[in-house]
């Protein structure tokens, strides 16, 4: 499973930082600023730490709107689900000739899985 980290680091308990990105590090929250590759928050900060968060990974890309029903019926979809469900789709289209997924792409699976 593929998971996302962040990283608290106080100078009084740890000598070096324990991970770093290619551990899928995405942010640092300490008392000291590293220069590792991600972004790195104050221990206070936690607004900014906040506002991170929900732009790189809660709210959706501008412009991006994905709507999914089941036999009719509207199911509800998280910003993160609604940006994976594109970007998947998309990567796939994209991958087969002559397909431009730029625009609208629309899906309909009729009948019964057998």
């Amino acid at each position: 499973m593929f998971s996302l980290r962040l990283r608290s680091f106080r100078r009084e308990r740890h000598q070096e930082l324990l991970c770093g990105k290619e551990d899928n590090l995405i942010a640092i929250v300490s008392d000291q600023t590293f220069k590792v590759g991600v972004p790195c928050f104050d221990l206070e900060d936690m607004k900014g730490l906040s506002d991170f968060i929900e732009k790189e990974y809660l709210k959706p890309e501008k412009g991006k709107e994905v709507s999914l029903s089941v036999a009719g019926k509207p199911i509800p979809l998280s910003p993160f689900v609604m940006d994976f469900m594109a970007k998947t789709i998309r990567g796939m289209l994209s991958a087969l000739k002559g397909c431009d997924p730029a625009g609208r792409v629309e899906i309909r699976i009729d009948g019964e899985e057998k």
